[in-house]
């Protein structure tokens, strides 16, 4: 340090003079990194950043730390409730955490984590998640009422026909990956087949809002807890589940939610999820692809989610080591606590959502006329009359509304947006197809994002007299949910991107 310090200085050092400081055994001076958590510490507006939480929340919390941890030489309250944050937020090491906050023993960071994360978990913890009740039988978090009058959207019931006091959830599980376990036991149950990793499972029961009720688990990986097994064990008689749900609500799920149909069937909920395909099936029908895209434009809230509580909390999105494992329930349901607490609910509706959920429910009776168009001349087989051109001249130029009108919703658009960057890379990787005898038509080969190999045909009917959504007639494609009428695939929102204004999505 004294080298160093002399060197800026523009001292000369001679030969014996370093000698001598290396064989004088000076200890060097330690240089302080003491973060302080108070008024005149850490700027008020980088809380969010370390922390997760702001200034004013900080404070919040506080309020159920501070009685209860003591201020000491090493650390007080403000201390051990910023530790415990900084480690979700940034999962730093204990000794990275101790060198920050100026603590000499790092078995006090393991001291302020656990003591810190219990008391959340007791007093904060039943405010802002979960089923519990107090001595009253009155639910101390969230009752149905309160439910179905703060978090239902419109959007739901209108596209699922539920009563005003029906309640709809969405339930799926998300993955933690954990360090490989040195118990031969616990390895294989926390072994997914799926992932080929250790993990486990918490299931997150949220409703239409983005707003979590419900965080059981988590729960180990075997074959024996799929999904549909874990919530048919949270739905039996007398678990907190099926009291807090009535007969007419609804049950938001995905695929692996197959074996809970007929338990949630028997207790008298409704169930969406998307069409199961059928042995040897490729493709499914018109029917079965639009009952499927509106189950998942509203499925979609439940992966924002778990997107939300892994791009918040790095602790949870990278491997967790196995000194973590009996806290990780602990640690999970705090971090949910707080975004149902101080984030903004993840889905705001609008008068837009409204609309597509009307124009979802008007197509979703439709048949596509374009495809059986395609089976009648057979133009899946036959390329006669076809001739590839660069460009469509008289294609409608569309902007992002419109596209958001077509496919009802904006995931397609972004896929779409990629496709297209890549086509302005490489133009091969989509041939467009012109025909004299069918004007209005567009053919087109679009090279799958997974297989180099594996191209899907799309065809596309316009209106060149007519401008923006309208001029789009109708649309299909060879892919496994291309003939649905409930919104283009993204193949289709590709070439309907052939005259597209430059890209400004709104979600």
């Amino acid at each position: 340090m004294a080298l160093i310090e002399a060197s800026r200085s523009g001292i000369n050092i001679t030969d014996e003079a370093f000698q001598h400081w290396i064989l004088s055994l000076k200890p060097i001076e330690r240089t302080s990194y003491k973060l302080h958590f108070g008024k005149k510490g850490v700027p008020a507006n980088k809380y969010k950043s370390l922390l997760g939480v702001s200034f004013e929340e900080f404070e919040i919390l506080l309020n159920y730390v501070n009685p209860k941890i003591k201020q000491s030489n090493n650390r007080g309250p403000r201390e051990a409730l910023a530790i415990f944050l900084m480690k979700l937020r940034l999962n730093l090491s204990q000794e990275v955490l101790a060198i920050l906050m100026g603590i000499e023993c790092v078995s006090v960071v393991s001291d302020c984590i656990n003591h810190v994360s219990i008391i959340l978990e007791r007093d904060f913890v039943p405010l802002h998640l979960g089923l519990q009740k107090n001595q009253d039988g009155a639910y101390i978090h969230l009752d149905r009422t309160q439910a179905i009058e703060k978090h239902s959207r419109q959007n739901f019931n209108l596209l699922f026909g539920l009563e005003a006091t029906s309640l709809a959830f969405i339930a799926d599980g998300t993955y933690l990956f954990i360090e490989k376990p040195e118990d031969f036991d616990l390895q294989k149950e926390t072994w997914s087949m799926q992932k080929k990793r250790n993990l486990v499972k918490p299931m997150i029961l949220c409703l239409s809002s983005g707003y979590v009720l419900h965080c059981p688990g988590p729960f180990l990986a075997n074959g024996k807890n799929n999904d549909g097994s874990i919530l048919n064990s949270l739905l039996r008689p007398g678990t907190p589940l099926n009291e807090y749900l009535c007969p007419g609500d609804l049950a938001i799920v995905d695929r692996g939610f197959r074996d809970s149909r007929k338990v949630l069937h028997d207790l008298g909920l409704q169930t969406a999820m998307p069409t199961l395909a059928k042995a040897g099936q490729t493709k499914l029908s018109t029917k079965e692809s639009n009952d499927s895209r509106v189950v998942t434009m509203t499925r979609f809230v439940i992966e924002c989610v778990n997107g939300r509580i892994k791009k918040k909390y790095k602790f949870f999105r990278d491997v967790i080591y196995m000194s973590y494992a009996p806290k990780i329930e602990r640690f999970f349901n705090i971090a949910v606590a707080l975004m149902n607490c101080f984030s903004p609910p993840l889905f705001q509706e609008n008068s837009l959502h409204l609309e597509l959920a009307n124009r979802a429910l008007v197509r979703k009776g439709l048949s596509n006329s374009l495809l059986q168009k395609v089976k009648r001349h057979q133009w899946e087989k036959s390329m006669i009359g076809w001739n590839s051109v660069g460009e469509f001249e008289d294609f409608p130029v569309l902007c992002d509304m419109d596209l958001k009108y077509i496919t009802l919703g904006v995931y397609q658009v972004e896929l779409a947006s990629m496709y297209h960057k890549r086509f302005l890379k490489k133009p091969d990787s989509m041939i467009l197809f012109k025909s004299e005898d069918h004007p209005g038509v567009v053919r087109a080969k679009v090279q799958s994002r997974y297989q180099s190999n594996v191209n899907r045909l799309v065809w596309v009917e316009y209106d060149s007299s007519k401008t923006g959504e309208e001029a789009i007639i109708g649309y299909c494609c060879d892919c496994f949910v291309g003939s649905r009428m409930v919104g283009g695939c993204c193949h289709v929102t590709t070439v309907n991107n052939l005259n597209i204004k430059p890209y400004t999505i709104i979600i």
